[in-house]
């Protein structure tokens, strides 16, 4: 049964996944999961539909702030995610529980989890649809809206030079990425775009932005009303 650490730098997750986790996510949440695409294809693949292997809880805590206890409770909480699997010839689609069974190993900091197969695969690298991400700099993020945004922008930056690299956000779609309700703009740039840009300051390794606010119509007393906001990646 294999152990998962903190030894690589590199790993590859699934959009797929990404789609259909990242909205309701929390920090703690992330992080787990991070932590386990990190090293997801050293996990051995059984013959039955479900894989087990181990995370050293005290590594995970030790090198990314988070406590053992939160990793436990998120442990628990992902056990009722549901990840949709692309559909193949024979069904128009799959679901299957992120976390389908977890045990704590008696006297030891260890947590023993088991995956579907097809949901392990969906964080083995791939040459097709998948977003390679610097694990251990976004582990070390704090904010969950920023963690989000800059899984985004590695998506973005992955992208071939002859596409632009802008994204444009109505309201709507900035509330359905970060899982928010924000009615106008100055919640989402207080509350997720500035804290976002202070903490990719401090990150050299990953991904950095500038953003603008795009307003084009006005109120009955001339005041400019919010319609989108653009995302341009600098590096």
């Amino acid at each position: 049964m294999e152990t998962i650490n903190t030894d690589r730098n590199i790993c590859y997750l699934s959009n797929f996944l990404i789609n259909g986790f990242i909205r309701k996510a929390t920090p703690a949440s992330l992080k787990l999961m991070l932590f386990i695409a990190k090293d997801a294809d050293k996990i051995t693949i059984s013959d039955s539909e479900l894989s087990t292997f181990n995370i050293d809880m005290k590594d995970l805590s030790s090198k990314f702030n988070i406590s053992t206890k939160s990793i436990k409770q998120t442990s628990k909480r992902l056990m009722n995610v549901v990840i949709s699997i692309p559909h193949d010839k024979n069904y128009d689609f799959t679901d299957c529980a992120l976390f389908p069974k977890v045990s704590k190993i008696k006297g030891k900091e260890i947590l023993e989890i088991s995956m579907f197969n097809e949901v392990i695969k969906l964080f083995i690298a791939s040459s097709n649809g998948f977003t390679s991400m610097i694990i251990d700099s976004l582990l070390k993020l704090k904010s969950s809206n920023t963690i989000k945004l800059a899984i985004l922008l590695i998506y973005i930056k992955g992208f071939d030079k002859k596409y632009n690299k802008r994204k444009t956000w109505s309201l709507d779609d900035i509330n359905e990425y970060f899982g928010t309700h924000y009615k106008n703009y100055s919640g989402i740039n207080k509350n997720i775009l500035e804290i976002a840009k202070k903490e990719l300051d401090e990150h050299d390794d990953l991904p950095n932005f500038l953003y603008e606010s795009n307003c084009t119509n006005y109120d009955g007393n001339g005041r400019p009303t919010f319609d989108s906001v653009n995302i341009d990646i600098i590096k």
